[in-house]
C-alpha cells in the first residue's frame, strides 16, 4: 500500500515553500497522497513545538487508514521525529517512514541561528524576537515560549526504532552537520546521505526525490524486467536496507539489525562498528555569528 505523505515545513516557512511544492508535484504524478499543513496557524507569534506537534497528530489522525510517512525540514524535522515518537503503533495510520531533511534536531538546546548568545539572552529577556517571515518576507514576530517549550522534546532520547532517512548538507551552516551524523551513527534504523549543499538542499532535490522514493519503496520509473513497480512494497524496502550505499552516505541499518558503521567512499579504513569512532566525512560547521536582534532581522531557519 501507499504510504500517505506529510511534509512538514521549517521555521518561518509555508506550504508554498520550493521542496514542498517539488515534493507535491513528484508524489501527484505517482498517486500518492501529499498533505502539508500550515505549521504558521493560527498565529506565528505564539508558536511553539507542541502546537505543532499536535497539529501534525491531528492532520495524521484524520487521513484514511493506512501507512504514513512523515516528512520534515530543519525544524519539521524536529517536531516530525516528535510527532513518531509520541504516535501509538496500534493506530490505523501508523508512522512507518520519517524523512527528515537537514533536521534541526537540537533545536531548544543551542543559539538559534547566529543569534549567539546575546541574541537569545535579549530574546529571553524581552519575550519577543522580531524578524522578516521568510515565507512572507513581511515583518513578524514570536514569542520566547517557542524555545522554552522546544526544550521539553530530546530528540537524543526518542526511543521508538522508525525507520529514517536523514538527508543532510554538509556545508549547511545552520544545523550542525556533525550533530546530525552523530545521531545517525548511533541509531541503526537511521540512513544518513550526506549531501555537498548548505541547509535548503535547493541543489539537491533530484536526490532528495530519489532517495525518498527507494526509501518509501515506490516506483523509481526505471523499465526492464526488474522494474520496481512490478515489486511489492516490501520486497523494494528490502532492495534499499541492502543496497550499496551513495559515497558520503552512512547506512544504519534495519531495526534489530547490527549497525553497520560504514562509509563508502570516503573511509577506506571505515572500521566495523559505529560505536567504536564516529563518522569521518563530516566537517562542523563554523560557530554561529554572534549579532544583536535588529527589528526585522531575517530568520536563520529559512527551509524550503
Amino acid at each position: 500500500m501507499k504510504p500517505r505523505v506529510v511534509y512538514l515545513h521549517g521555521f518561518a516557512s509555508s506550504p508554498a515553500s520550493s521542496k514542498a511544492a517539488f515534493l507535491r508535484r513528484r508524489f501527484a504524478a505517482r498517486g500518492v497522497a501529499f498533505h502539508c499543513p500550515d505549521l504558521n496557524r493560527p498565529d506565528f507569534s505564539t508558536l511553539t513545538a507542541t502546537r505543532m506537534i499536535e497539529r501534525t497528530e491531528s492532520l495524521v489522525a484524520s487521513l484514511e487508514e493506512g501507512p504514513v510517512a512523515l516528512f520534515g525540514s530543519s525544524l519539521g524535522a524536529f517536531v516530525a521525529l516528535q510527532a513518531a515518537e509520541r504516535a501509538r503503533a496500534e493506530t490505523g495510520r501508523p508512522i512507518t517512514r520519517l524523512v527528515l531533511l537537514a533536521p534541526a534536531l537540537d533545536f531548544g538546546r543551542r543559539p538559534v541561528g547566529d543569534l549567539g548568545e546575546a541574541g537569545m539572552a535579549r530574546w529571553r529577556d524581552t519575550g519577543w524576537w522580531e524578524l522578516t517571515h521568510y515565507a512572507s518576507g513581511q515583518p513578524a514576530r514570536v514569542h520566547y515560549e517557542l524555545f522554552r517549550d522546544a526544550r521539553r522534546y530530546d530528540a537524543f532520547a526518542a526511543a521508538r526504532p522508525v525507520p529514517t532517512l536523514v538527508l543532510q548538507g554538509r556545508r549547511d551552516a545552520v544545523v550542525d552537520p556533525g550533530m546530525v551524523s552523530r545521531y545517525a551513527a548511533a541509531r541503526p534504523h537511521v540512513t544518513l546521505v550526506l549531501l555537498d549543499d548548505d541547509h535548503q538542499l535547493g541543489a539537491s532535490l533530484e536526490r532528495v526525490w530519489s532517495e525518498s522514493v527507494r526509501f518509501l519503496g515506490l516506483p523509481d520509473g526505471g523499465g526492464g524486467g526488474d522494474d520496481p513497480g512490478n515489486r511489492s512494497a516490501d520486497a523494494r524496502l528490502g532492495a534499499y536496507s541492502e543496497r550499496s550505499i551513495p559515497s558520503g552516505s552512512t547506512r544504519g541499518g534495519a531495526p534489530g539489525r547490527k549497525p553497520a558503521g560504514r562509509e563508502t567512499g570516503t573511509a577506506p579504513h571505515a572500521p566495523e562498528s559505529v560505536a567504536q569512532v564516529a563518522p569521518q566525512v563530516v566537517e562542523p560547521a563554523p560557530a554561529p555569528r554572534v549579532t544583536g536582534m535588529s527589528a526585522h532581522q531575517a530568520p536563520p531557519v529559512s527551509t524550503s
